[in-house]
């Protein structure tokens, strides 16, 4: 009787934490898991998840938080982002959002954070390129690109 006993505990253990990793890794693409405004203070949150671009207008004086998926536990890793003409700062990058449950091969958010000196139009990339790439050059085949188009006033 006993034995009978701890064994069912065993597969309720077991069932509730398959249930769990499923439920937290789908909650996580369900709500977006955006950082609060406490986390990203003064800056202005937009979601880059499952995109590939985005368009936004912003006043010269505005700072922005691009959030996406981050990608450490694969076989990709972000570059630096890449931007033209000087109206535009990076202001560093973080983790956010860490799956509460133990969910495999996620590894939460990274936020990108900007900030504008200049007015016009420019275009901010970021790359996801396969770790066993190079680095250093300008575009590969296999490079994924998530693109912000910025209209500074």
């Amino acid at each position: 009787m006993i034995k009978t006993v701890k064994l069912l505990g065993i597969f309720y253990a077991i069932g509730s934490f398959m249930v769990g990793c499923s439920t937290s890794s789908r909650s996580i693409e369900e709500n977006n898991n955006l950082p609060s405004q406490n986390e990203i203070q003064g800056y202005k949150i937009i979601s880059g998840l499952n995109k590939d671009s985005v368009s936004i207008e912003v006043d010269k004086d505005d700072k922005i938080a691009v959030v996406l998926k981050d990608i450490t536990t694969t076989s990709y890793n972000y570059l630096e982002p890449r931007f033209s003409g000087s109206m535009v700062k990076f202001d560093g990058k973080n983790k956010c959002c860490m799956p509460k449950g133990v969910a495999l091969g996620n590894s939460g958010n990274v936020v990108y954070k900007f900030s504008f000196i200049g007015e016009g139009k420019t275009t901010i990339t970021i790359v996801a390129r396969q770790k066993s790439e190079s680095p250093t050059a300008k575009s590969l085949e296999n490079d994924k690109t998530f693109t912000i188009n910025v209209d500074i006033d």
